[in-house]
């Protein structure tokens, strides 16, 4: 009886180290020369910038990155940079507007914000927010009111129409063979974007030794790691609790 309390006890005493141990692995210092996790957007004044062979400049930005969102770090790009992915999107951001987090965001991206084409013309999407270039960038054609357009970012360009703004959308469109293309709308031209909220996920700010694949328990929630200590340990003290029933019965 004896033993069997002593396993009772080791395994209590197990589970108050575990959740220790957890919260302490939220307190080491952090090394970003190999890291592979996410990153909070800090400014409203963060871009995307294009994949250029490896070799990002401040004139080929994507698109304007929404503060408090997130983006996938994928590598250390150069000093001043991270190459990241955003969406289905590979590209860099500044190493100066992001902090690196411990767990996996919820929501990361911008996600079910959408427009609409106006009912009184086709639109086109272009490869960049100009119209300069004539009907060498357009990628293709929103026939007017085509509704439900996945936007991802905005970014100030060309003012296509004099007295109508400089502002375009960036944003994915499903072509009829199911082909997913990326291109620029110019905004005055849509209509009902949805309403974009600030995100409201409260994430560690990264302070471990190294980042470890996503994939890794590091990147849970610390109350999800908490939960699933204690939902592993449970069964364990059942089945401890089963194994010293009998003894009881048999000697009553």
């Amino acid at each position: 009886m004896m033993k069997k309390l002593l396993i009772f006890i080791g395994v209590l005493v197990f589970l108050i180290m575990s959740v220790v141990v957890v919260n302490s692995s939220q307190a080491q210092i952090v090394n970003t020369n190999n890291c592979n996790g996410y990153a909070v957007i800090k400014n409203n004044n963060s871009y995307f910038y294009r994949y250029m062979l490896d070799n990002p400049s401040v004139n080929n930005k994507y698109f304007l990155l929404e503060k408090s969102y997130y983006i996938k770090i994928i590598e250390i790009a150069d000093e001043t940079y991270y190459k990241a992915s955003y969406q289905n999107l590979i590209g860099y951001v500044k190493k100066s507007d992001v902090e690196l987090v411990e767990e996996t965001p919820h929501t990361p991206f911008l996600d079910n914000i959408t427009f609409d084409i106006i009912s009184a013309n086709s639109v086109e999407l272009r490869l960049e927010p100009s119209t300069k270039n004539g009907i060498g960038t357009v990628v293709t054609t929103l026939p007017k009111s085509t509704k439900n357009i996945n936007y991802i970012g905005k970014i100030t360009g060309e003012e296509s129409i004099k007295g109508l703004g400089n502002i375009w959308y960036f944003c994915s469109y499903q072509l009829n063979n199911n082909n997913e293309v990326f291109g620029y709308v110019y905004a005055p031209l849509t209509t009902n974007l949805s309403p974009i909220v600030e995100n409201t996920e409260n994430l560690t700010i990264a302070t471990v030794s190294n980042f470890v694949p996503l994939e890794s328990l590091l990147y849970l929630n610390l109350n999800t790691k908490t939960l699933i200590i204690i939902v592993i340990t449970i069964p364990i003290l059942f089945l401890i609790y089963l194994f010293t029933k009998p003894t009881k019965i048999l000697k009553e």
